[in-house]
């Protein structure tokens, strides 16, 4: 067998640009080691030029990192703790994130999802429609639904249930829910 295997397992937080090694002596092995073939000669550890070899012709990358909200101003609208104006109709409320999500399969943003508002007058929950464009979580408020019909200026949260939404490489995103919960003020 000419073959050499490497196996590492990818952990939460891990990241790197396309894997490469960093020059063509980056094959060492500990004093006292050695690699041979069945006739005992040596194993050559000069690899190929980092630009000509395999590995960086595969494209391979590590992605061991979660998605996250883009809370500043002007990504997600309204940012965390911001105000949705309703004019006419509320406008969409749109998730940005640091990355595209999709919807883990199988998963129904309807039931996963939770928007309420401590001064309904009804249930509390409010009704909505969600799904992803473009990456991002797209949120349209029922506004017939009577929680948000009144009082004025009321908060509402939306919490997102753990196991919910992933990046490409299928890094969950965390919950948000309770104190990690995303406020917004409705400004009726």
């Amino acid at each position: 067998n000419k073959t050499l295997i490497f196996n590492y397992t990818v952990q939460s937080g891990d990241s790197s640009s396309n894997l490469n090694y960093v020059a063509t002596n980056s094959l060492t092995l500990p004093a006292g080691v050695t690699i041979k073939d069945t006739a005992s000669n040596d194993a050559t550890l000069t690899l190929p030029a980092t630009t000509h070899n395999g590995l960086i012709s595969a494209n391979l990358f590590v992605d061991g990192i979660s998605p996250t909200f883009l809370n500043a101003s002007g990504s997600t609208s309204p940012f965390n703790d911001g105000t949705l104006t309703k004019t006419e109709t509320f406008p969409d409320i749109t998730l940005y994130f640091n990355e595209p999500v999709k919807i883990i399969d199988k998963v129904d943003l309807n039931k996963n999802i939770g928007i309420s508002t401590p001064l309904g007058i009804g249930d509390k929950k409010i009704n909505f429609t969600a799904n992803i464009q473009n990456g991002n979580l797209i949120i349209d408020l029922d506004e017939t639904d009577s929680d948000i019909s009144f009082p004025h200026n009321q908060r509402i949260y939306i919490d997102i249930l753990p196991n919910t939404l992933q990046d490409i490489a299928g890094n969950v995103l965390p919950e948000i829910i309770g104190v990690n919960s995303y406020s917004i003020l409705l400004n009726i």
